[in-house]
Order: C-alpha cells, then sequence, then structure tokens
C-alpha cells in the first residue's frame, strides 16, 4: 500500500511540473503595443520630423549617387516603404497637373515649393497634417539648379504612436 502511495504520489508530482518554458518575449512586447499611450501633438510632429529627415537625407544620398533613376532607387523606397508602413513619392512640377492621386495638401506644398524656387527662396522640409489620421513630410531634393523635385513621405499617425520611444520623453518629465 506504501508503495502504491508513493507512486501515486511521484506521478502526481511530475504531471504537475512542465520541463518545457515557452517563451513569452514576443507576447510581452506585442502587449506592450497595446498599452494606452499618451503624447502630445508637439511629439508627434518632432517624431515625424525625426523620421522624415532620416528618410530623406537617406533618399537624397541614394538617389543622387544613381546616374539615372533606376531599379534599385525604387527597390529602397519600396524597402523603406515596407519597414516603415509608409508612403514615399518623388514628385516634380509636372504631378501637379498629371497626377491625380495626389492629396490635396500634396498639391498646395509642391505649388508653395515650386513658387518659393522661382523666387530663390531657400527650400526647408515641411510636415502637414490630413484630417486626422495622416502626416505628410516633404522635403526638397537638391538637384542644384535643375528641376524641383521634393520627396513626400506619408505616415499614419497611429504607426508614428506605436514606434515612438517614450522613454525620452518621460526622461524629460513630458
Amino acid at each position: 500500500m506504501k508503495i502504491k502511495s508513493i507512486a501515486l504520489l511521484l506521478i502526481s508530482l511530475s504531471a504537475c511540473t512542465s520541463p518545457e518554458r515557452l517563451d513569452t518575449s514576443a507576447l510581452k512586447s506585442t502587449m506592450e503595443g497595446y498599452k494606452i499611450k499618451r503624447i502630445s501633438s508637439a511629439q508627434i510632429l518632432a517624431e515625424v520630423n525625426q523620421i522624415g529627415d532620416t528618410l530623406s537625407k537617406s533618399l537624397n544620398q541614394t538617389y543622387l549617387q544613381q546616374k539615372e533613376p533606376s531599379d534599385y532607387t525604387n527597390k529602397f523606397v519600396d524597402s523603406l516603404t515596407q519597414q516603415y508602413q509608409l508612403k514615399i513619392r518623388l514628385l516634380t512640377e509636372k504631378d501637379l497637373t498629371t497626377n491625380n492621386a495626389l492629396f490635396q495638401k500634396e498639391k498646395e506644398v509642391l505649388e508653395a515649393y515650386s513658387e518659393a524656387n522661382k523666387q530663390g527662396v531657400p527650400l526647408e522640409a515641411n510636415i502637414q497634417k490630413i484630417e486626422d489620421s495622416l502626416l505628410i513630410y516633404t522635403a526638397p531634393l537638391s538637384t542644384k539648379g535643375k528641376e524641383l523635385k521634393i520627396w513626400s513621405i506619408v505616415m499614419r499617425k497611429n504607426v508614428v504612436i506605436q514606434n515612438t520611444n517614450f522613454q525620452k520623453y518621460q526622461a524629460k518629465g513630458k
């Protein structure tokens, strides 16, 4: 009887412990993304500016290294589009009349860049809001005297917020 009870006790103890531990780190990071985050409009614009500035510099460098626009530039744009969940377009003045896929704000900004370029005013990056869900970062492609070209980078606000490093804002006490 003692042997049966000891055997039964050992079986029940071994059944309660699991030799394998599940890796929950991926689930934990996913759950972190669902937490409610508080971020001000100024912080969102700062993030959009930082992302846009970094991407436009990289796009300019890649584009200007090519003698002619190539598949490499297109593949680079496609990879950035997928990696950062955004839309990147290289716009010219011709797009004002021929491209019906542009947002109204993109057309307005392109017109402003065109006018400023004709007057010799230095062109700088710009951020515009479309409704409450999209932000457009535009930056000129420095082609030095050639046709005006600007990068238009359309970002979804929720993606910007999800990818924001909140520790830097918490450190500042915001």
